[in-house]
């Protein structure tokens, strides 16, 4: 039996009814730039070329003084939190705290430099370009420089393909493109129209251009013929941006929001105004417009989203797969206080919401028509394919965090207190359902059980501790608690009776033939930090952080590293049939592959995940005796789970920190432990890390 497509992804609590007007200042004519970090938290640029800030949906705004007081054209913020903005004068800088502090960058050798476009493609690397064609990139965070001529007229945009290849947008309908990372820019074709380009996206080779003047312009050949879309006043384009069904969703002038390639009726209308400038994510749309006004939407789903599910930056949570149902995305907020079930049928193309409501932990189905699904505190069925759910259970107080079932009688379910205490899991109890309705608790209690998988009715693994396994071959009657096999289990795979895969974040893939009583390291690459695992026959898939994909087809005897085509860190990997299979982000991006290595995007919206890559600084006095201080910084006030092994991989301390936003201290004690190595681990968002400390006494 093969299980169903499942992802987690989370939508916003509360959707508003209506579009709603913010005036926030009376001494700008309009905006000329809008940027946000998420629905709450943003800027925009005035024509006063002054940048201003909200963290309350635009409801208020306060100035933000900029370094050197010099106009500011264009500002980015990575999907970390991280804002760079450009200006006039080789105006360069960039804020780790939405711009309470500014670390400027300077461009000396470039002062008379008039910017106008910033992104940042690593944590590293930015990109900045301005007038007279003019192009620079630092790989150092602004350290060092190099810079180039994309061509003599001004540069509005740079469209990075990958971190070689890149289109430079500029004035006067000329393109210029790259293939060594900019360091030397060649014309691919010149003043093919009067007016700049703003926009560009390759659509599985339609290419769809947006020029100055708001007309849109197609080409199905490389450019080398040209056929306009839209030309009227009505459709003059502000805003453009790419949707994860592989369309473009445009805002005209004229405050009308359509797309391509459907038609624009049914698009949404606007409050009748000039607007400027448009940002959007999900259901969420921001339009800035002359008065000065900024208007919102995030009820868009009813009258133009109907045709796609953005994820946004919904961190994936699980991921199942089953060939016998359409594939269904399920939500599961750990930030927030919904969840959804999406449903496609054209493999990833589109996607239709089928249920938005209550947090979504997991849903499966078992056949056709049977499914289940967990909500936070309930277990609910479906003999309909998912058409209606009864609720078969409802828990009092605990949160369910892993279930298997087999039949509407028959399955198991971990539960923990509360997810106030996500990794404090010496809460977490596993039971047994010996009816539709009807639980019984097992001897387990107490044991910091994580993950449940059941090959059969009878012949179960639950993971203890992230460093062993509880194993049962009478469908929980008894238990065996097996050896300890290493520290930091991210996840593993049942491939038989009695074998299975594990991988870890310090870079191991084990296997076991004998029910988890002993492990064998198969491979190892301590700089891969492996998130996630799934076998079929002879192939095994492991993948991590920072696109880290390792694939063997002989049972892991060898191993080839593949080609991601990505930075994202993966959360899952799921087999869809004998070569095909599913790979989801963190961020909320869902990716297509094969056998032969390939990856191609096909739902959500891969997310850039430049910063934390890493959130544990470290400790100090390291070694040290009695104390020392652990340190790690956080882009957002949450619980912290800390959890400190010894040597041996057995749990001598875990407790759970309110951290605030930015940088973070704790101070561990060391009474009662014996002199020797510790290994720590932080949880944070979804996110692990951990560190090595040595106590003398």
């Amino acid at each position: 039996m093969k299980y169903i497509t499942f992802i987690v992804a989370f939508l916003a609590s509360t959707l508003w009814a209506q579009l709603q007007p913010v005036i926030p200042f009376s001494d700008v004519e309009t905006f000329i730039d809008i940027e946000f970090l998420n629905p709450s938290t943003g800027f925009v640029v005035g024509n006063d070329l002054e940048l201003y800030k909200t963290l309350d949906s635009g409801k208020t705004f306060t100035h933000i003084p900029v370094p050197g007081n010099t106009g500011v054209a264009d500002v980015h913020i990575t999907k970390s939190g991280i804002t760079f903005l450009c200006g006039d004068g080789g105006l360069v800088s960039y804020s780790r705290d939405m711009g309470n502090n500014w670390t400027n960058i300077s461009l000396a050798t470039f002062p008379n430099s008039r910017l106008r476009f910033i992104e940042s493609l690593s944590p590293t690397m930015i990109v900045v370009a301005g007038e007279n064609g003019f192009f620079a990139k630092s790989n150092d965070l602004g350290l060092s420089w190099f810079s180039s001529t994309t061509g003599v007229s001004k540069v509005n945009r740079v469209v990075f393909r990958d971190h070689n290849r890149a289109f430079a947008l500029m004035d006067y309908g000329a393109l210029s493109h790259t293939t060594d990372g900019g360091m030397t820019w060649k014309p691919y074709f010149t003043s093919y129209f009067t007016t700049g380009f703003k926009y560009f996206f390759d659509l599985n080779g339609t290419w769809v251009f947006v020029v100055e003047n708001g007309s849109l312009i197609l080409s199905s050949d490389q450019g080398k013929t040209f056929t306009s879309l839209f030309a009227s006043e009505n459709y003059s384009i502000i805003g453009a941006w790419r949707t994860i069904s592989n369309r473009v969703q445009f805002m005209s002038s004229s405050g009308r929001v359509f797309g391509y390639p459907w038609a624009p009726s049914g698009e949404l209308t606007f409050p009748a105004r000039t607007y400027r400038g448009v940002w959007a994510s999900g259901s969420v749309v921001y339009a800035t417009c002359d008065g000065p006004d900024i208007i919102r939407t995030s009820n868009n789903g009813s009258t133009y989203q109907n045709s796609f599910i953005s994820f946004g930056d919904k961190p994936i949570q699980s991921l199942v797969i089953n060939s016998e149902l359409d594939w269904i995305i399920s939500g599961n907020p750990l930030q927030g206080t919904a969840g959804m079930i999406a449903r496609t049928t054209n493999g990833g193309a589109s996607w239709k919401s089928v249920f938005e409501g209550e947090w979504v932990n997991n849903c499966y189905f078992i056949n056709s028509t049977e499914g289940f699904r967990v909500r936070m505190r309930k277990l609910d069925y479906s003999n309909n394919s998912g058409s209606t759910w009864s609720t078969l259970l409802t828990r009092t107080s605990g949160v369910i965090i892993s279930e298997q079932s087999f039949n509407i009688n028959d399955g198991f379910f971990i539960e923990t207190d509360s997810l106030s205490k996500p990794r404090n899991l010496s809460y977490s109890k596993l039971f047994k359902r010996v009816s539709a309705t009807a639980t019984q608790q097992l001897n387990l209690v107490g044991s910091r059980l994580t993950q449940l998988k059941f090959i059969s009715l009878q012949n179960g693994w639950v993971l203890k501790d992230s460093t062993r396994f509880y194993v049962t071959k009478n469908a929980g009657s008894g238990w065996t608690l097996q050896p300890v096999v290493t520290p930091f289990i991210s996840s593993y795979e049942r491939q038989g009776d009695s074998s299975g895969v594990l991988v870890t974040q310090t870079g191991r893939i084990m296997q076991t033939a004998d029910n988890a009583a002993s492990w064998q390291t198969i491979f190892h690459d301590s700089s891969v930090v492996f998130q996630s695992v799934t076998a079929l026959g002879s192939n095994i898939i492991a993948a991590g952080d920072s696109g880290a994909f390792f694939l063997s087809r002989d049972n892991g005897t060898t191993w080839l590293r593949k080609t991601s085509n990505t930075k994202y860190h993966f959360s899952h990997v799921e087999f869809i049939d004998t070569n095909l299979f599913i790979v989801t982000t963190k961020k909320g991006g869902i990716f297509k592959g094969d056998l032969s290595g390939s990856l191609i995007a096909i739902g959500g919206e891969p997310k850039d995940e430049i910063l934390p890559s890493t959130f544990l600084t470290g400790n100090y006095p390291n070694p040290f005796n009695s104390s020392t201080i652990i340190e790690f910084n956080t882009p957002e006030g949450g619980i912290t789970g800390l959890t400190v092994y010894d040597v041996t991989g057995r749990v001598v301390h875990s407790e759970v920190i309110t951290a605030t936003k930015g940088k973070n201290s704790f101070r561990f004690e060391g009474n009662g432990l014996h002199s020797g190595v510790y290994f720590y681990v932080l949880d944070f968002g979804g996110k692990r890390e951990y560190s090595k400390m040595i106590l003398l006494k």
